[in-house]
């Protein structure tokens, strides 16, 4: 059986930290208000990693980085936060948990147990958690929220009965173990502009995968089919500045690519995105392009052999 150290800190929060991990064990962090205090201990037991919990009765989504600031974050592997239900001010509810959220290196698995939906603060706060998986590649949902039986509760509709801390403690353990099947998200992205060049058909755009922060394939079409002269599947990878303030996965999903030696007339381009769990495309858009190009070429060799001209190069 694991040992378990229990403390108080100057700020009244309950913290529970297991020993060190070993080298193949990951850190395991639960911050939490009251609601799921009386739940650590059967998540702790059915949790196989070390684990810590830092929280309080009334910890506050406002408060919570301050509170935060004073861990050492980064050395968590796995990061539970059931924060939600101390909600005063409506307005600062995606600010405060963009906060939270921030504090993490973006390697950190964050899982966020979404709230009883007690009241209408709760509703939309959990309708505020599900725009933010959009935001975060690391994030994942736990749905309390939609799971919650109202015999999970005690009378006050709120804080967790015997049967609510069983069945709260399965959800959170089940999603830090990895054994709660977690929803493929989409890709997003964008053809912006499609235009003819002396060296070829010129695609720009952008794509990413929201279960990501890497780059992922994108597919060229020309007239549906792949280019005969260029490869069909290129990175997203080049820097989008503003992709990156839109979506928070980082700025390099850029396309930029050019397919070469594309015969004159008019042409259907059209570009698609390859989800990174399935492969599945999703289309970025098409756009019709004229391709009236001059013949270009380069003369690389000039040679006399055996009293013959010899010459070299390339055009089309």
């Amino acid at each position: 059986m694991r040992s378990v150290l229990v403390a108080f800190s100057v700020v009244a929060s309950l913290v529970i930290s297991a020993p060190s991990a070993e080298a193949d064990q990951r850190e395991v962090l639960l911050v939490t208000d009251s609601v799921v205090l009386h739940a650590t201990g059967a998540i702790n037991n059915l949790v196989d990693d070390p684990f810590t919990m830092i929280g309080f009765p009334g910890l506050s989504l406002g408060a919570a980085p301050a509170v935060l600031a004073a861990a050492d974050l980064d050395r968590f592997d796995v990061v539970a936060i059931a924060l939600g239900n101390n909600i005063v001010d409506r307005s600062q509810m995606r600010p405060n948990t963009s906060a939270i959220l921030g504090l993490f290196p973006s390697t950190t698995r964050l899982i966020w147990v979404t709230s009883g939906h007690w009241s209408s603060r709760q509703v939309q706060f959990n309708g505020m958690l599900r725009e933010l998986t959009d935001k975060w590649a690391n994030l994942e949902l736990a749905e309390w929220g939609q799971m919650r039986l109202a015999s999970d509760t005690q009378p006050d509709g709120i804080h967790l009965s015997y049967q609510g801390i069983a069945r709260m403690s399965q959800l959170v353990a089940g999603h830090i173990n990895g054994t709660v099947a977690v929803p493929n998200r989409r890709v997003v992205g964008h053809l912006d502009h499609v235009t003819s060049t002396p060296h070829g058909v010129r695609v720009a755009g952008w794509a990413l995968d929201i279960d990501t922060n890497e780059p992922i394939p994108v597919e060229v079409s020309i007239d549906g089919r792949a280019p005969t002269h260029s490869p069909a599947f290129v990175d997203a990878n080049h820097r989008r500045d503003d992709v990156a303030v839109a979506w928070n996965h980082g700025p390099n999903h850029g396309i930029a690519t050019t397919v070469p030696m594309v015969r004159d007339g008019q042409h259907r381009v059209c570009v698609s995105a390859r989800d990174t769990a399935t492969g599945a495309p999703t289309e970025l858009g098409c756009r019709s392009v004229i391709v009236e190009q001059q013949p270009v070429g380069e003369l690389e060799l000039i040679r006399i052999v055996r009293g013959r001209v010899q010459v070299q190069g390339w055009a089309y």
